[in-house]
């Protein structure tokens, strides 16, 4: 149980990581003004930077009592399965909208299950929690899975950050960069240490932690398959459901554009054999020409949603070349 002065140790990693998130909207600000190089963002970095440091001297009075990690968990999280679920689309949700409180949460949601999961006596207190997982390493397998998916979203991403074309929500995408560094621990390490820029390659760990773990590569294989459907089918939608003209508006501009980010992105996680199924056979099929959608003929708007597919899941063989790097950091 958490005793007076573990409840004001929470509080104070709540008061913290209000700065943390606070500090990386300011950062932001400044980013999307190309101002990175200057005195005043590299402070700011450094005042983050020692923030991040404070945050994580409070987690080491936590360390290996996975009693008081549980207890701490419970009282900040959602729900005591949602982390150790893969739930993408959540966290997405906030992400993309910015939910601060919420992520807020959830940082320190995350950093309690790492903190637990790397604890002594993890392996025997998850034998006896209510959680739907199949014991230690599958569950860090799971997390490793949402962490490579997440770096490789943000690859992606950063080609439509530094393309022109797309300047009117680069606002938007920066802050879809700096959520999930706020809510991911190793990607905000990795890009504190690069001045907050994002590592042009795909840094990938599963394999490498399925490797030590002995985990069937299979199995792995098919959590990350899993991940990769879930968001395919999710997102799919958006580009073929947005109307050309709403793409005149910011908002369903950057959710036109970010579907397409994640479906890129899930694309790589399906397998070469699915990824290429999909290519070849996701059609639309509409044949019925009287019939009318909002003045617009159910035919047509089968023929734009399949262009639409078409570009998009043609962007596979692009992002298929891609260096994959097989390491836990950026090697530069």
């Amino acid at each position: 149980m958490l005793n007076a002065e573990d409840k004001m140790e929470l509080r104070k990693l709540i008061d913290i990581n209000i700065k943390i998130k606070e500090i990386y909207d300011s950062l932001r600000e400044m980013e999307i003004n190309y101002k990175t190089e200057s005195k005043i963002f590299q402070n700011k970095l450094h005042i983050l930077k020692k923030l991040v440091l404070a945050e994580n001297k409070i987690y080491e009075m936590f360390k290996n009592e996975p009693e008081k990690i549980i207890d701490a968990y419970n009282k900040i999280s959602f729900s005591s399965e949602s982390l150790f679920e893969m739930n993408v689309l959540t966290e997405l949700d906030d992400v993309a909208n910015d939910y601060s409180e919420n992520l807020v949460r959830t940082r320190i949601a995350n950093h309690l299950l790492n903190l637990f999961l790397n604890s002594d006596e993890s392996s025997m207190e998850l034998a006896n929690m209510p959680f739907n997982i199949d014991g230690k390493a599958y569950s860090q397998i799971e997390i490793c899975i949402q962490t490579d998916y997440v770096n490789t979203v943000l690859t992606i991403l950063n080609y439509y950050i530094n393309d022109k074309k797309y300047n009117s929500i680069r606002n938007l995408l920066l802050r879809i960069k700096d959520n999930y560094a706020f809510l991911h621990e190793e990607i905000e390490f990795d890009l504190l240490e690069h001045n907050m820029q994002i590592n042009p390659n795909l840094n990938w760990k599963t394999k490498i932690y399925a490797d030590i773990a002995g985990l069937d590569e299979w199995e792995v294989d098919q959590i990350a398959e899993g991940l990769g459907n879930e968001v395919f089918d999710d997102k799919i939608m958006d580009i073929i459901t947005i109307e050309e003209e709403e793409l005149g508006d910011i908002e369903a501009c950057f959710q036109y554009y970010l579907a397409q980010v994640l479906v890129r992105s899930s694309m790589l996680f399906l397998g070469e054999e699915n990824a290429r199924y999909l290519q070849d056979n996701f059609k639309l099929n509409a044949t019925n020409e009287k019939c009318i959608v909002e003045g617009e003929k159910l035919t047509d708007l089968a023929a734009r949603g399949q262009a639409r597919i078409d570009k998009v899941l043609g962007m596979y063989n692009e992002d298929k070349k891609l260096p994959i790097i097989y390491s836990t950091r950026r090697n530069n």
